[in-house]
């Protein structure tokens, strides 16, 4: 019996043992622990890692213009992209050193290969001490001369901020096309406002390419209206209504009363009608629209009484006129992408009206661009000759046709969504610029600049390649 009763406790003893699991909860938990640690400390230092590979991107991409800078006036490239290198690295106060490497691959392009190592905080529990950390730029310089045209939206949406925005992001695009060396002699620029219309400017009125009725005033000696005057009013109401401004909704109030009239009234005298031209260019009947070329047989017609805002400037290298054109871009109208279009193709096309651009196709021509930039979407389209239509399908369609005719010149066309929501207006924006990575979606003032400061990289004498 006393045998039996020692081996039932031992097994007890051991039931009770196996079955005890709070030791091992505490070491599953503790190893859990470690390894939250371990996944939380790599992600910081993952965090690191993304953040100085794009400083490193950034300042390798300084360097690479310093070093074309440098080459373009035969001073040593390698020494310019050290120093820009050494100059942003050092402003950032960063652990360790960078470095880059130039090489010259001919056609007047350099490459760059920039290098650092960045200490670890957390991966040194598992040995690791550093990440070495590369990247890589290029830089084209010395290209040949370049023809712009920057199309802007200047619609009634764009009053206030944004227009205050799009002057400034402009300026960026051209501080960054002009500042390479000899770029001043390299780079012409036209700008075209666009709202409506497009204003070509009241002094082309007799040119031959333009169809302007004089302006002028008619008198009528007696013209008769009957009308019933109002003579009381009840149980008006206050009500609030949504009107549109360039496809912008906003509210207002108005009073709906009863009317009572009067017996019919009839006033006759002199009638005078103004017509007035303010340099707005209306539309040839189509296909004419979609055809840069003016011929003097089928002429631009000129819309009478309407406004246009800021005049078109032509094809210029004079910094000062385009400062002052974009300093002047004035807010108001309609949308009517296509009239921008039209009209920025014209001022960067060799033919006529304007003929101040070089060939298509050739030796030494120019590389041409247009920049479109709009807030919003068609809410105008032609009757023809005005533009008081308001068939958005019928501007849609001719928005794309005339975005593949500029292509199919090899005219490198650029689209911008400034603050656009909705998102088939973007869809055409996009089909329209020459590549998906020629459309820029930027729907705040900083990633307006951005967009624009890129262009003005890829069009400047010297620009990066990526």
């Amino acid at each position: 019996m006393s045998f039996g009763t020692a081996n039932g406790t031992i097994s007890s003893l051991r039931s009770a043992f196996q079955s005890d699991t709070r030791g091992s909860v505490a070491i599953i938990a503790a190893v859990a622990l470690l390894a939250l640690m371990g996944m939380l400390g790599l992600a910081i230092d993952y965090g690191r890692m993304t953040s100085v590979r794009q400083e490193l991107q950034t300042f390798a991409d300084a360097a690479l213009v310093a070093a074309a800078t440098s080459a373009q006036v035969n001073t040593d490239p390698q020494t310019a992209a050290t120093n820009s290198l050494n100059s942003n690295w050092g402003a950032k106060q960063r652990q360790g050193t960078a470095n880059i490497a130039i090489s010259d691959v001919g056609n007047n392009e350099l490459e760059g290969l920039a290098r650092t190592s960045l200490p670890m905080t957390f991966m040194k529990v598992l040995g690791k001490q550093a990440v070495d950390i590369s990247v890589k730029a290029s830089v084209v310089y010395g290209q040949s001369s370049v023809e712009l045209a920057l199309v802007l939206d200047t619609t009634a949406s764009m009053s206030g901020q944004p227009l205050l925005d799009l002057r400034s992001a402009t300026k960026t695009l051209l501080d960054t096309a002009y500042a390479p060396p000899g770029a001043t002699d390299k780079v012409k620029v036209a700008v075209v406002p666009f709202g409506q219309y497009v204003n070509v400017g009241i002094t082309n009125r007799n040119k031959p390419w333009m169809s302007v009725p004089a302006d002028g005033t008619t008198t009528q000696s007696n013209v008769c209206t009957t009308y019933s005057p109002v003579t009381g009013t009840s149980n008006c109401q206050t009500k609030t209504a949504t009107g549109y401004n360039d496809g912008v909704p906003y509210t207002y109030t108005y009073q709906d009363c009863q009317y009572t009239y009067g017996p019919p009234v009839t006033t006759c005298g002199p009638q005078t009608t103004t017509t007035t031209w303010n340099g707005c260019a209306g539309s040839r009947a189509h296909p004419l629209e979609n055809d840069a070329t003016v011929a003097t047989a089928q002429p631009v017609p000129g819309v009478m009484n309407v406004s246009c805002g800021t005049e078109l400037l032509r094809l210029t290298k004079d910094r000062a006129k385009i400062d002052d054109t974009v300093n002047a871009l004035a807010a108001a109208g309609d949308t009517f992408i296509p009239a921008g279009l039209i009209w920025g193709w014209r001022a960067i096309s060799p033919d006529s009206p304007y003929a101040d651009a070089t060939a298509y196709t050739g030796a030494n021509v120019a590389r041409k661009a247009m920049v479109l930039m709009t807030d919003g979407f068609n809410t105008r389209s032609p009757n023809y000759p005005d533009h008081e239509g308001s068939d958005a399908n019928q501007a849609n369609t001719l928005m794309a046709q005339t975005c593949a005719a500029i292509k199919a010149k090899k005219i490198a066309l650029y689209t911008v969504a400034f603050n656009v929501t909705d998102q088939a207006a973007k869809d055409r924006l996009s089909a329209c610029a020459s590549s998906p990575s020629q459309f820029f979606d930027a729907p705040t003032a900083t990633q307006l600049t951005a967009s624009f400061q890129k262009i003005g990289q890829t069009l400047a004498a010297m620009y990066l390649k990526k």
